[in-house]
């Protein structure tokens, strides 16, 4: 168990990364910050995430250019020079091996999904730390307030660490990315102009606004149906649900409240025994 003192230390590296991340980041700073030698950190580091403070940075830097990718006209060399990287073929690569597409084919897809987001921690009053990803939640909660009525969707891949744990991490990733890309299918045959969005590790949150019940429960179905079909990773073919809790909302309704109930939902889903949906 290591102390709060120290997590507040680590606390101030992930913040000086992200404060530094378009710059040139000299590892020797961040460990003079800590107050430790150099191997005492990196072995500390990776033992509370499990991965290096050079992966952090490296997968930080990617997933950040992954975003402007999709939502911005640079060139993949500008990119690449905006992210530390030599040349394009370097970026390329180095792009190609975390999200399994080149920069070109990931830009052609166009479905952007944060495959490694800023790690927060957080100290409650009563001494609790809390490690956490910091993910698009903002976005789902911006929209609901935004929204008159509709319902909320709360989307979870089932049994996601099991997966994780069979077949490895870049096996999980690819299922990241398979997820969203057949329910933005989905949405886009039933013309609903919406986007899911990742609120969790294995979590995903979609707003569908002005919608009949009905109509919300068969595209529900249709989503969870979407996820029938394997993901082929190295000659693998990985089966996976997907569960989905719903919860109607208007505009006089808290969003934490709707929030609270689409993951209550969701979890209604599961004890139905997974691969479903529940409506609150």
């Amino acid at each position: 168990m290591f102390s709060k003192q120290l997590f507040e230390i680590i606390k101030e590296v992930l913040d000086f990364v992200e404060e530094n991340i378009y710059d040139y980041i000299d590892l020797n700073e961040i460990v003079d910050k800590t107050y430790m030698s150099k191997s005492s950190f990196y072995v500390i580091f990776k033992e509370i995430f499990d991965f290096t403070i050079k992966d952090y940075i490296r997968k930080r830097r990617l997933s950040l250019s992954a975003n402007e990718l999709i939502y911005k006209k640079m060139s993949i060399l500008d990119l690449a020079m905006k992210y530390g990287y030599n040349s394009s073929e370097a970026y390329s690569r180095a792009f190609k091996k975390m999200f399994g597409k080149t920069p070109t084919e990931y830009r052609e897809i166009g479905l952007y999904t944060d495959l490694f987001p800023k790690i927060r921690i957080e100290f409650s009053k009563g001494g609790k730390i809390t490690v956490k990803n910091d993910m698009n939640i903002d976005i789902i909660i911006e929209e609901l307030k935004s929204t008159k009525e509709g319902y909320y969707l709360d989307i979870d891949i089932d049994e996601f660490g099991s997966i994780n744990e069979k077949y490895g991490f870049k096996a999980g990733d690819k299922i990241l990315e398979t997820v969203p890309k057949r329910i933005k299918d989905v949405l886009k045959n039933e013309n609903i102009k919406t986007e899911p969005v990742r609120i969790n590790g294995d979590e995903f949150g979609l707003i569908i606004k002005n919608i009949e019940k009905s109509e919300v429960e068969k595209i529900s179905k249709k989503i969870v149906n979407s996820m029938n079909e394997s993901v082929d990773f190295e000659g693998e073919k990985i089966k996976f649900t997907i569960s989905i809790g719903i919860d109607e909302f208007n505009i006089g309704k808290k969003e934490e409240t709707v929030l609270k109930n689409g993951t209550q939902a969701m979890i209604e889903a599961k004890k139905k025994g997974k691969n479903t949906y529940f409506i609150k």
